[in-house]
């Protein structure tokens, strides 16, 4: 995020940048990463499988129905066929899922691990800025979270991960729902964003976008990752530093239209979630108590 800020703005002449670009009711995204992010467990099907959902999750935590799907990829030449076509079968049964169309790409060759990046044109349903949050606005989760940490704070301390935890890091799935639910409700939804980078980095660029700042009432997590943190004498809160790569999304609504979003995102599947409300004061405030912002930066790991 630093990154972007001090140096792409600057080269490219922008004063502003989001996840999903839009113009005239269509919406953009290119997304990737390399090829070496692969946990154990994981194939390539699930990596090309992962790198279409990823962008999908974008667009679709703006409100926004995936058309047309591209994928450019890096191969190494010494990697086994069946593995590029896996690769291949994971990004085409992605694209189907959320019942968009591949409708081309590039190939390339690389003497490193590879990588995939994948651009999504799409139709917005309920596109707002991060810019229009209001003080006041009840910030919304889809889903709880907290698998993805687990299993991150497990590799670190080199212990085994519990299995029920590695699914949704193998093979993430973003409820298809969501951007029609999110219609129905759009008058009384303010802005909306994945959280895929992580809970507190998601909302510092809300905070930055809006200038309002972001107060949480309660701690997103499910119950049996708490129970699996409390079994390893952590402090939950280490599960916002690592957190990410969970693809729900956060809603930021007018409190007098919170119930009914709530009620949408129930009949459409989810367990949504009251996190707390946009304020005045600008930052990241747990309770009132200002913390700071912390998570994965793709320069620095985490931090």
């Amino acid at each position: 995020m630093e990154f972007i800020n001090t140096v792409v703005k600057k080269i490219l002449g922008v004063s502003k940048l989001d996840d999903v670009y839009h113009l005239d009711g269509t919406v953009y995204k290119l997304d990737g990463f390399p090829l070496s992010f692969k946990m154990d467990g994981m194939d390539t099907y699930d990596l090309g499988w992962k790198a279409v959902t990823a962008g999908i999750s974008d667009v679709m935590g703006k409100g926004s129905i995936p058309l047309q799907v591209m994928v450019s990829v890096g191969l190494n030449p010494n990697m086994e066929l069946q593995d590029a076509l896996s690769l291949f079968e994971g990004v085409g049964d992605s694209v189907k899922y959320y019942g968009a169309n591949y409708v081309g790409g590039d190939t390339n060759g690389t003497n490193g691990d590879g990588w995939i990046d994948v651009a999504i044109i799409g139709k917005a349903q309920c596109y707002k800025p991060l810019s229009e949050i209001k003080e006041g606005d009840v910030i919304v989760l889809t889903n709880p979270i907290g698998s993805t940490s687990a299993v991150f704070i497990s590799k670190i301390l080199s212990i085994n991960v519990p299995s029920q935890f590695l699914l949704q890091l193998k093979h993430p799935i973003v409820n298809r729902h969501l951007p029609g639910a999110m219609k129905e409700m759009c008058h009384m939804i303010s802005s909306s964003t994945d959280l895929s980078d992580g809970l507190l980095i998601s909302l510092l660029k809300a905070s930055e976008a809006s200038g309002c700042g972001m107060n949480l009432e309660i701690l997103p997590f499910r119950k049996d990752v708490l129970q699996y943190i409390n079994s390893l004498r952590l402090d939950s809160l280490q599960l916002l530093k690592y957190g990410g790569e969970e693809y729900e999304t956060l809603i930021f609504t007018n409190p007098l239209g919170v119930e009914s979003l709530m009620e949408k995102l129930r009949l459409f599947g989810m367990r949504p979630l009251i996190l707390g409300r946009a304020i005045k004061e600008t930052g990241i405030y747990l309770k009132g108590e200002k913390m700071k912002p912390m998570g994965w930066d793709n320069f620095k790991g985490w931090s």
